[in-house]
């Protein structure tokens, strides 16, 4: 079996300016999916992140490198062709390593299609498919009433969410995802420690708190906030402070409310020395970042150090049962995001419905990631973002 040809799609979605609540950037900036074509008839599709690089870079780095490597190898080679080059961290600059982690998905899901099994199953034969979820939302700008987020919260756990994850407040102006990550903005801390009480309160300690605070405190914040919410026995913290593995194994030692951290990790290689220096409670991969075989050998790596992994799952729907396949078969794995905030495209890019009901994630039993692209969403959606 050989790979023929493989298609890119790049789709994005229009969303009003006066939108009432921030929104995930590749929302309105677009997203890159891929198509795997063989000579057998069997295709697969994956999801890079769309953080991984500028689009219009990402396109470019698939038709010179990317695609003319891949034409003609054999799919269910998946160790040797997806493979994570360690070319740099974070977001913006590793486009290169996005491509590959989405082209991992759609060979597991070749692999699949051909062994006529899920993903889930080939992974781990004793996985029953399914990964409970929690609420992923809670963006808010700085002018928002605080009775919002508390209303949220009791949605969410009125539909059967356990786990509820907020962030702190979005200044109006502060730019897209990238900008922000270059300039994290000032949290009002105080204010926000009085969000996280009222929630809990509201919620009568029946809904747990997480909070991803984007890096943008410093470690004094860091450390103040991390007891505020072990006071309200929260679930965990994320990326508090600037990725430095040192800083976080200190902030470790100074309090006693779990650290996650990770998503912006793209192998194996690049988690360990987090792990070696105790810096992480959780770790948090993506399978549009790091790739499936990448995030089986961290799952493995976490089971020795007694570590979990909650992996990130911030996206669109391809990515999304990428990540429920993997979250379903790792042994670390107890617990996955569910991105809840808007995104018109999700829900509208597959033929097959994603079930997430009483807070759980369930999987058919169709080979390989289960799921094909609506041709109808592809025409719909698509932009060209070379121009």
């Amino acid at each position: 079996m050989k790979i023929t040809h493989i298609e890119y799609f790049t789709l994005r979605c229009i969303v009003p300016d006066d939108y009432p609540k921030p929104i995930a950037s590749f929302v309105r900036e677009g997203s890159i999916f891929l198509r795997v074509f063989t000579d057998v008839g069997i295709t697969g599709i994956g999801e890079p992140s769309p953080y991984g690089a500028p689009l219009k870079d990402m396109v470019k780095i698939l038709k010179d490198t990317l695609i003319p490597n891949w034409i003609g190898c054999d799919p269910l080679n998946i160790d040797k062709l997806t493979l994570q080059p360690n070319m740099g961290f974070g977001y913006g600059n590793i486009g290169y390593n996005a491509l590959v982690a989405g082209f991992s998905q759609a060979l597991w899901d070749i692999y699949g299609k051909v062994e006529n099994k899920p993903v889930f199953r080939l992974i781990n034969p004793k996985s029953n498919g399914k990964i409970r979820a929690y609420a992923s939302a809670g963006m808010w700008y700085d002018h928002t009433p605080l009775e919002e987020i508390v209303t949220e919260s009791l949605k969410y756990l009125d539909e059967g969410f356990a786990v509820y994850k907020l962030r702190p407040e979005t200044p109006a102006g502060a730019g897209n995802h990238l900008k922000r990550n270059l300039n994290p903005p000032k949290v009002k801390l105080k204010r926000f420690v009085t969000l996280l009480q009222n929630i809990n309160m509201a919620t009568k300690g029946n809904l747990k708190i997480m909070v991803d605070a984007g890096c943008r405190l410093d470690f004094e914040q860091a450390l103040y906030l991390s007891k505020a919410m072990e006071e309200l026995n929260c679930f965990f913290l994320e990326e508090p402070i600037p990725r430095n593995r040192n800083e976080f194994s200190k902030l470790k030692k100074n309090s006693k409310t779990a650290l996650a951290g990770g998503e912006s990790l793209t192998s194996m290689s690049q988690f360990t020395p987090w792990i070696e220096n105790k810096a992480l409670d959780y770790l948090q991969p993506d399978a549009n970042l790091a790739g499936v075989n990448e995030i089986i050998n961290i799952d493995k790596l976490a089971e020795v150090h007694k570590l979990q992994i909650v992996l990130h799952n911030w996206t669109n729907d391809v990515n999304n049962v990428a990540n429920i396949h993997l979250g379903a078969a790792l042994e670390t794995c107890k617990i996955l995001e569910a991105n809840l905030t808007h995104n018109p495209l999700k829900n509208n890019l597959l033929e097959e419905e994603i079930i997430l009901k009483d807070g759980e994630f369930k999987l058919s039993e169709k080979p390989g990631l289960g799921v094909s692209l609506k041709d109808s969403a592809l025409s719909k959606y698509a932009f060209n973002p070379c121009l």
